[in-house]
């Protein structure tokens, strides 16, 4: 009983929790402070692919391959490109400028041993003729 209550614990004070402002419109994302420090960390371009003000439970993106991308067992994978949904997002990341069919580069955070399993820390628009690579192209919203 012990273990789980020290387990349970340990869950709960590996972040903190911000309200999200209403005004920002972040629908289920949880804006979040990780207690732990991140295992790995990754900057990525991709095409916003959906969010919160535009009907997606969570920020969505289709982001380019990350071929240094470091799994659970500590080994290099290697990540294909892929639409893949964020639910955390730190209070420093800004949502309000970037919209369904944008070119974004963002950082994210990876936390293998405790929640949230990914954060993003920053994204920033890039300019509309940024050629990223990806294998086809994205309508907005599409999958």
């Amino acid at each position: 009983m012990r273990f789980a209550t020290a387990l349970a614990l340990l869950t709960l004070s590996t972040c903190t929790r911000t309200p999200s402002p209403a005004a920002t419109n972040y629908g289920k994302m949880e804006v979040v402070t990780p207690v732990t420090p991140a295992e790995q960390t990754y900057t990525v371009r991709a095409v916003v692919t959906g969010t919160p003000a535009s009907g997606r439970a969570y920020l969505e993106l289709h982001h380019e391959e990350i071929p240094t991308f470091i799994g659970r067992d500590g080994g290099v994978e290697r990540m294909s490109e892929m639409i893949m949904d964020f639910p955390s997002i730190h209070p420093s990341a800004d949502l309000a400028s970037v919209h369904v069919g944008d070119k974004v580069e963002f950082t994210f955070e990876v936390r293998w041993k405790s929640e949230p399993r990914t954060v993003i820390t920053a994204i920033t628009r890039l300019p509309n003729d940024t050629t990223l690579n990806l294998s086809e192209p994205q309508s907005p919203g599409g999958h």
